[in-house]
């Protein structure tokens, strides 16, 4: 994972209880340019995600200078979109979140601690603290634990959550 390999295969073949076949790898991908095949593959999926995937904004394919997008998929399907904003005022050298979300059919499989983890991962690597927006009440939920507990297995990563408006 880094600048030469921006991809992440965050949790390999598995099975789970009932599965007669193993479930293929979440691969989460650093969406640095339009050149990259996810941008197509976005691009290609963009009704889709405009109806399924809350907060989704097409405009943010075209916006890669100020936002970096983190990108899960299955196989060559978009299951889920981190949008990071790549400067924010609020808070010096800090990735801005400004969604997280999951397809509708791929919740509680998974995918955003996937995200969560690459958007670490990411923050470790390029030397960046994380500047978390609020939660809705589903992010309450079902997010907020799994960015905190993800917070604490990287303790070199400042994780800042507060009410940052973008």
């Amino acid at each position: 994972y880094g600048p030469e390999h921006p991809s992440i295969v965050t949790r390999g073949l598995c099975y789970n209880e009932g599965m007669t076949a193993p479930r293929p790898a979440i691969q989460v991908t650093t969406l640095q340019s339009t050149q990259d095949p996810v941008w197509q593959l976005l691009a290609e999926q963009r009704e889709d995600l405009k109806s399924d995937l809350k907060f989704y904004n097409p405009e943010h394919l075209h916006q890669l200078h100020t936002r970096t997008l983190l990108v899960a998929q299955l196989e060559r399907t978009i299951v889920g979109l981190i949008v990071l904003h790549n400067d924010t005022t609020h808070h010096e050298n800090a990735l801005g979140v400004g969604y997280v979300s999951t397809r509708k059919k791929y919740q509680n499989m998974g995918v955003a601690s996937a995200m969560v983890k690459a958007l670490f991962m990411h923050a470790q690597l390029t030397g960046k603290a994380i500047a978390n927006s609020p939660y809705e009440l589903d992010g309450q939920i079902y997010l907020q634990p799994v960015m905190e507990r993800t917070s604490n297995r990287f303790p070199d990563v400042e994780f800042v959550e507060r009410d940052y408006s973008f």
